[in-house]
């Protein structure tokens, strides 16, 4: 007997907030009245930024971008001829074809590109220094600035300088002057080869 009347217990303790959620709530006043009402949910339309992907870098490789220009490149500096004064388009005295020759106390001296005195025997006999002396081959100078130091041009008295082209000699004197074989002028240069 024990044993129903404890289910019956547990019974009514289960079925109490079945109970209880029908009916209105406890302890009423007198003179109220209750009605069960339903009311429908209520929903709002709202519209809210979500973030769907934090900020972040990325490293990307771009390729190169190529294109083809024409550019002018420099490929020898400005220089200068001796050209004959009146001559013909074209014809040029010095360099190529042309030979510088020095001429000092009797001696003819041809001078060669790397500055080098040549006797007519062809040896070496000495060389034209960066102050235009006339250096002999044992190291002592045979005259201090006897020629221009960019030309050769004669600068010394006694010193004579000649463009052989050829068969065919010019004179430079002191004053730059560039002379044929009858002594006229035919062309002039300064102290730095310019015409």
């Amino acid at each position: 007997m024990k044993r129903t009347l404890l289910m019956a217990a547990s019974a009514a303790v289960l079925a109490a907030p079945t109970v209880a959620q029908e009916l209105p709530p406890g302890n009423p006043l007198p003179g109220e009245c209750f009605a069960r009402v339903i009311v429908p949910a209520q929903y709002e339309i709202s519209t809210e930024q979500i973030v769907l992907r934090e900020a972040s870098e990325e490293i990307r490789k771009i390729p190169a971008q190529i294109e083809t220009v024409t550019e002018r490149v420099l490929v020898q500096q400005e220089s200068t001829q001796i050209v004959p004064v009146g001559a013909a388009s074209g014809t040029v005295l010095v360099p190529g074809t042309g030979q510088i020759i020095l001429t000092y106390a009797g001696v003819t001296y041809r001078v060669a590109p790397n500055r080098a005195l040549i006797a007519p025997n062809g040896d070496r006999v000495g060389t034209i220094n960066a102050n235009g002396d006339l250096v002999a081959a044992n190291g002592s100078i045979i005259l201090a600035g006897a020629v221009d130091p960019v030309t050769f041009i004669g600068l010394a008295n006694g010193v004579s300088t000649r463009l052989a082209v050829g068969n065919t000699a010019y004179m430079i004197d002191s004053g730059f002057a560039v002379r044929n074989a009858s002594g006229a002028v035919i062309g002039t240069i300064d102290n730095l080869g310019n015409i």
